[in-house]
Formats: C-alpha cells, sequence, structure tokens
C-alpha cells in the first residue's frame, strides 16, 4: 500500500511538471501593465475596458485610458499610443480556464523587466538573456523565447505572446 500511494505522489508531481500552467511567467514588479501575460482572467475582470472587435474564440481588450477610434465604415482604429490583451482559453483552446496569452505595446511608457519601446538592442539582448530567454534578431526585430513564451520587440511594437496548442482541432 506503501508503494502505492509513493507511486501516485511522484506520478502527480511528474504530470504537474510536464504541463503548462496558468502563470507561467512570473509578474515582473517593475511593470505598468495591467495584467500579465498568462494570467488567469475572466471577462468580467475586463469590465470598463473598451472592447476591440473582430475575434473569434477570443476577446481582445484595450488598456485602460486606450481609446480607439471609429473611421467612416464604423471600422475600429487603433490610437498611436495603446496596449491591447488578448484573452483566449490556455494552456489549450480546449481549456475551461481564460488567460491573457498576448499583450500588444506601442505605448513607450509601458515597462517591464526595466524595459520599453524605447530601450536599446543591448539593453533588450542582455536583460532577456540574463532572465533566461533564447535570443535571435532580424533586420526588424528581436526575438526572446522561453518555454511558452515569446517577446517581439520591434521600433514599433511589442509583442508577448503565449502559445496556447489545440489539441482537440477546434477551427476557428
Amino acid at each position: 500500500m506503501r508503494k502505492f500511494w509513493l507511486l501516485l505522489i511522484l506520478t502527480v508531481f511528474c504530470f504537474t511538471g510536464c504541463v503548462s500552467g496558468l502563470n507561467s511567467v512570473k509578474t515582473p514588479e517593475d511593470t505598468n501593465l495591467e495584467f500579465w501575460i498568462t494570467q488567469e482572467v475572466t471577462l468580467s475582470d475586463f469590465e470598463g475596458y473598451q472592447e476591440k472587435y473582430g475575434w473569434f474564440g477570443a476577446n481582445e481588450f484595450y488598456g485602460k485610458g486606450y481609446e480607439p477610434t471609429m473611421d467612416e465604415n464604423n471600422e475600429q482604429i487603433d490610437p498611436e499610443y495603446c496596449v491591447k490583451y488578448l484573452v483566449t482559453n490556455y494552456p489549450d483552446y480546449a481549456s475551461p480556464k481564460l488567460a491573457v496569452t498576448q499583450i500588444s505595446i506601442t505605448d513607450p511608457s509601458i515597462t517591464f523587466y526595466g524595459l520599453r519601446l524605447t530601450s536599446s538592442e543591448e539593453e533588450i539582448t542582455s536583460t532577456m538573456q540574463e532572465l533566461g530567454y533564447e535570443v535571435s534578431k532580424s533586420d526588424y526585430e528581436i526575438c526572446a523565447e522561453k518555454g511558452d513564451v515569446t517577446f517581439r520587440f520591434s521600433e514599433t511594437t511589442i509583442f508577448i505572446v503565449a502559445k496556447v496548442t489545440n489539441h482537440t482541432g477546434i477551427v476557428f
């Protein structure tokens, strides 16, 4: 009986360590973002936030204080500077829980890990490497990847993206 319980406990720990969970990326203490990547949320957490329309299988919200304008076709136009949070099921599209799975930042006043949109290539590279991310560069962006999270830094936008699996093959 003792071996059974030991085996059960070890199995639970093994499976727990192998499954991507919510909050897999610790929220930085120095950020002024309202939500963080992989943070578990509910849609009611975004009450009072302006929604960005047009998603199927996801909801996107502007951060507080950012309001889109409307063009002549009644389409939303992002403000010059803003933050947007994409909310989907996570870690799989069939999961019951919702999380922030993408953050897009065009506002140079937003900070995290001591970085911002105006940070130099050297600052971004050294900070992300210190945090254990694998960093690669192209002509137009710096990409930092670790686990299921990717940071993409360009001159105009920072994207923070969590990979979401689709084991059941949901078609949107």
